[in-house]
């Protein structure tokens, strides 16, 4: 029914990436029915083999067919990790473990909780309501564990990859990754966006997300689903929240801003900032940060198509990070009153990509499936314009 996984075309022998992608089945059913809906991943060219996941826990699956669409694999995550299954089923009732812990705030904050709106109820299941679950308050956190299963399937088992690139559903591909991508990645076990929160916090984003299927990178993963049935031990004492969000943050943040280089031992960071709580349980993960601001005007002449697509996101060094190299420089040369700090040794590689993601996906936050607001949702969640 699908592609096979095999090797991105012009890349060399190590650097061999797939994409991967949760879809919910009925929401998709309108999106590839929506000629407005551009930003749906579905809806543009995929130009690498796509693992698209899908779970028995969205009803829809029942009643529309999979289209069967070049370089996509349907995989069906309640057969390929049932325990995520399993622990929607036993965690989305009013007495379950998970919702007693958010009611008695043991949590700091829950980002997908159920508002008393007709529109959100005709979304979740049916049957969810009839037995008193769409009530305000409960927090459906829980449902987004089906991300952090697909990251689990997708970096455990796969084996003729190197490289397994998440994006959310409301993202899509302008081209496929390149040498000059993969040259950089090679040297983390995990990448994504980074949001610069004054004085010293970097909180990452989830919506993009690249793993190099290291040892480091495995058990990241294995710690994310662990996460859900010992968030009461000290292991995991400090974790706001049962999703992609507060896990990543839990694990993933790094030294902010963009000039930082890679330290040669995690340690190294203790000169810095503080590692992150869950670093124990991922000795030796080595984090980069896509570079995303410093584009290009969206009034600049000769605009590429990329850059006119990522404008949901903000522009200006400080908040998000500016490519290393020619780009900071750039920067740096057109703001002298607001010069970014560079390196006084510039060695390779820098925790900031070279490169702008956007040159590769563009993420449309809200124009798809998914709605994901900058820096990861929450109280202050805004729903962007469509691509």
């Amino acid at each position: 029914m699908a592609a096979q996984m095999r090797k991105l075309d012009g890349a060399t022998n190590s650097s061999v990436a797939i994409a991967i992608t949760s879809i919910h089945t009925r929401l998709m059913r309108h999106q590839l029915h929506d000629p407005s809906a551009r930003g749906f991943i579905l809806n543009q060219r995929v130009p690498i083999p796509l693992r698209a996941y899908y779970s028995a826990f969205d009803d829809a699956v029942k009643k529309f067919a999979l289209p069967l669409m070049p370089n996509v694999t349907w995989l069906n995550l309640t057969e390929r990790q049932p325990w995520h299954h399993a622990y929607l089923i036993a965690n989305l009732s009013n007495t379950s473990t998970t919702q007693r812990a958010y009611a008695a705030h043991q949590f700091g904050e829950c980002i997908v909780r159920t508002p008393p709106s007709v529109a959100v109820d005709k979304l979740l299941k049916a049957r969810d309501c009839r037995e008193g679950r769409c009530a305000d308050g409960i927090c459906r956190d829980v449902r987004l564990i089906i991300k952090i299963a697909a990251f689990y399937d997708a970096v455990t088992t796969v084996r003729d990859a190197t490289f397994v690139l998440w994006l959310d559903a409301d993202a899509y591909f302008q081209r496929a990754p390149d040498d000059s991508f993969f040259s950089w990645m090679r040297h983390f076990d995990a990448a994504t966006i980074f949001r610069n929160v004054p004085p010293s916090t970097a909180l990452p984003e989830t919506g993009i997300v690249c793993f190099q299927t290291t040892r480091a990178a495995r058990l990241l993963v294995k710690a994310m689903r662990a996460a859900y049935y010992h968030y009461n031990t000290p292991s995991f004492k400090g974790l706001r929240g049962l999703n992609d969000v507060h896990l990543a943050r839990f694990f993933l943040h790094t030294p902010p801003p963009s000039y930082v280089l890679l330290p040669r031992q995690p340690k190294h960071y203790n000169n810095t900032t503080p590692l992150p709580k869950g670093h124990r349980l991922t000795p030796g993960l080595r984090v980069g940060r896509f570079g995303v601001a410093c584009r290009p005007p969206t009034t600049a002449p000769n605009l590429s198509a990329w850059v006119w697509a990522s404008r949901a996101y903000e522009n200006e060094a400080g908040p998000f990070d500016c490519p290393s190299g020619p780009v900071m420089e750039a920067w740096n040369a057109q703001n002298a009153r607001r010069r970014l700090q560079t390196p006084q040794a510039l060695r390779w590689p820098p925790v900031v990509s070279p490169f702008n993601l956007f040159e590769y996906v563009t993420h449309c936050k809200g124009s798809g499936p998914t709605t994901q607001a900058p820096g990861g949702g929450g109280a202050n969640a805004r729903r962007a314009h469509r691509c």
